[in-house]
């Protein structure tokens, strides 16, 4: 075995992997506004690149054979062609909400019709046409549950799903703290858990709640009047006037003939609540670009929340890295053991969480064990049981997949252990457990500390994962601050990546000074 002194200290890795993050980073928000499109150019040369949603019944919905169907593509396929390009000359882009921004400033598509609100905050960053759409915020439930007539029902404990980081999502947050909210990364995983009786309530535009409605007939139902007022306009990268003016040109004949009303009918479909009106072409209401004198600074603005995600991290990584040690010591005692049932078990296990995505992993806890097994970790009487209950359904998914990865490096340390020492052990009449818990384990744990260490670092990174089942973490703050500071892109994603760099080096370090002090000398 090296010398302890033959492994120098880490720190200058540490330090330039830190920096090399935020170069990236820096790289990242620089290159977020060169190279947009010139739509008109586009539409001359026969073709456009148009950003809509794959995964919103009745607004915009890819089938199982390619073809798109909804509102926005009605919409999106009118305005190409009075642009002069047929619909099988459109590619479309599947443009997520926290994308869509980018998508356009980076020149991925030549304009968006994607449920994409005008808002104040985003007409700092790119343009709209239209709108084409008035919605509003609402709920949908399950037909038969008479208990939630408007958004004021919710204020009873009621556990009501939305999107990570969507405006519904903070508007619900902000003005009913009473309400239990679970967030998803899509409206189709609320759709399943509210079928599954796990929630009591979806909310976010209710034209996106027709379409889930319509889908299936007799199920579900729209309860109360909007809460909200939400314009769809048609995006655009900043100074595509020219555009914009025919693009409102095309939405206004639109509405002028048939094609609006029979698209707006085909999107309601059977959910049995009446369209609204056609709002006026070129008027934003309210709207209106939010340019304040003095950029307030995400650290005063976000702080206090920061610290308060980072500290969930913390918990989430420590109580993760204890069960994951535990769980991985169990597995490797299994490996090890005489009985071949027990040691083929281990490997299995190992095997699959070791070559397993980890998302995967995090979401089979989440609607595998809880939706569709009914495994709860948290009392369901509880106020607080939809975040205490995702809160340790993530500590049980991130580790279960670190557990294997922790028998992997305890693995090697037990190939350090002289065999004679264990030989000797057993001569003396010790059985298999002690072996293993007096000569065998400590020594193996002596000799993999930094190997560990490398392991419990990758977790802390790990949690963000759990942002997809609704933990209100790092990466889920990062998601709603996205959506809500757009035009600062680089700033928030500097603010997490410096912190989480932060962690690592610390934690790098006191690994590396642990292992120095610990490791077996030969």
């Amino acid at each position: 075995m090296s010398s302890p002194h033959s492994n120098p200290p880490h720190r200058p890795r540490l330090v330039l992997a830190l920096l090399a993050a935020l170069l990236a980073a820096a790289c990242a928000g620089c290159g977020s506004g060169a190279g947009t499109r010139d739509v008109l150019a586009d539409a001359k040369a026969g073709r456009l690149i148009i950003g809509v949603k794959f995964d919103q019944p009745g607004l915009g919905e890819r089938r199982p054979d390619g073809s798109m169907r909804g509102l926005d593509i009605d919409v999106a396929t009118y305005i190409a062609a009075e642009l002069g390009v047929p619909e099988d000359h459109i590619t479309w882009r599947e443009a997520p909400s926290p994308n869509r921004e980018n998508l356009l400033r980076n020149g991925e598509v030549d304009f968006i019709v994607a449920s994409y609100s005008i808002s104040g905050a985003r007409l700092n960053v790119v343009d709209f046409a239209g709108p084409y759409f008035h919605a509003g915020q609402s709920l949908l439930v399950r037909a038969d549950d008479a208990s939630i007539t408007n958004v004021a029902s919710l204020n009873s404990g009621k556990r009501l799903c939305s999107v990570t980081g969507s405006t519904p999502a903070q508007n619900i947050r902000k003005n009913y703290p009473g309400v239990q909210l679970q967030q998803y990364d899509s409206y189709s995983a609320c759709v399943e858990a509210l079928h599954r009786g796990k929630i009591d309530a979806l909310t976010t535009d209710d034209i996106i709640l027709a379409g889930y409605a319509a889908q299936s007939p007799g199920e579900f139902k729209l309860v109360g009047q909007p809460f909200s007022d939400e314009l769809y306009g048609v995006g655009l990268a900043r100074g595509q006037t020219p555009a914009k003016a025919q693009i409102n040109a095309a939405l206004q004949k639109m509405f002028d003939s048939a094609a609006w009303d029979a698209a707006v009918l085909s999107a309601f479909g059977s959910s049995g609540i009446d369209p609204p009106a056609r709002p006026a072409i070129g008027s934003l209401g309210s709207v209106k670009p939010v340019k304040p004198a003095a950029p307030e600074g995400l650290w005063h603005k976000y702080g206090h929340r920061i610290e308060q995600a980072f500290a969930t991290t913390v918990q989430l990584t420590s109580a993760s890295a204890v069960l994951a040690l535990a769980w991985g010591v169990l597995l490797v005692a299994a490996q090890l053991c005489p009985v071949p049932v027990l040691r083929r078990s281990a490997s299995v296990f190992v095997d699959v969480l070791r070559n397993s995505p980890l998302t995967l992993v995090i979401v089979f806890c989440s609607t595998g064990l809880y939706q569709n097994l009914g495994l709860t970790l948290a009392s369901e009487r509880s106020p607080t049981f939809i975040s205490d209950n995702n809160f340790w359904l993530a500590v049980l998914g991130l580790a279960a997949y670190t557990s294997a990865f922790v028998a992997d490096a305890l693995r090697s340390g037990v190939n350090t252990v002289p065999i004679g020492q264990v030989e000797a052990a057993r001569s003396l009449g010790f059985g298999f457990t002690k072996v293993l818990r007096l000569i065998v384990l400590p020594q193996a744990f002596r000799a993999v500390i930094r190997p560990l260490g490398s392991q419990f670092i990758a977790l802390a990174r790990n949690t963000t994962v759990a942002s997809a089942i609704g933990v209100a973490e790092a990466a889920l703050l990062m998601k709603e601050m996205i959506e809500n500071e757009s035009d600062r892109l680089f700033e928030v994603f500097g603010v997490f990546a410096l912190v989480f760099g932060a962690f690592s080096v610390l934690f790098g370090f006191l690994f590396n000074v642990l292992g120095r002090k610990l490791e077996v000398r030969r």
